[in-house]
């Protein structure tokens, strides 16, 4: 009836009436509901991976909490890419996307009170995989390549223009 909690207590029966009960202040403890990459839902593991391809990557999250008003708030961080909170106020759900290739570790905390965040907090570990032309070695190779195509056309240029010279010198000897 109303705003009524029910349950067992024992061999008994338990009723709150949450409208006299005071308000929760200690920060509820954020769990992770759902985890989507492009749409599909995945396991809710410690850790996942995604590659370049990825567009998105949503993170659905709560908080343990008796209270029903809507009033927890939420913050997250994306530890490797940014140690700064970023409060979602009481939005729910994070997208990620365009991630840099790394290991990033996202973390949700909860709140009632201003300022008052949980000390727990509700994490994944997040692989961004990079892609072969996203290496080190790659870009590497790419720069020697380049390097080596450019002393190759330098050397071919200054080939030419002896043997052009030459071809020169030698119709200059005929005529003399």
């Amino acid at each position: 009836v109303g705003n009524t909690l029910v349950t067992t207590a024992g061999e008994g029966v338990l009723i709150v009436d949450l409208d006299r009960v005071d308000g929760e202040t200690t920060p509820p403890k954020p769990y992770l509901r759902a985890i989507n990459i492009d749409g599909k839902s995945v396991s809710l593991d410690d850790a996942i991976s995604v590659t370049r391809d990825t567009r998105q990557l949503r993170i659905d999250y709560s908080a343990l909490s008796l209270d029903q008003n809507g009033r927890a708030r939420f913050r997250y961080r994306l530890a490797g890419l940014s140690d700064e909170w970023v409060d979602m106020d009481v939005t729910r759900t994070v997208r990620l996307t365009n991630l840099p290739p790394g290991e990033y570790r996202f973390e949700v905390q909860a709140s009632l009170l201003p300022n008052e965040w949980s000390e727990d907090t509700a994490a994944l570990t997040v692989r961004r995989i990079a892609h072969f032309s996203e290496t080190p070695g790659y870009r590497a190779t790419l720069w020697l390549m380049s390097l080596l195509a450019i002393l190759g056309l330098s050397w071919l240029r200054s080939a030419l223009s002896r043997r052009r010279n030459a071809q020169l010198e030698a119709q200059i000897h005929q005529r003399t």
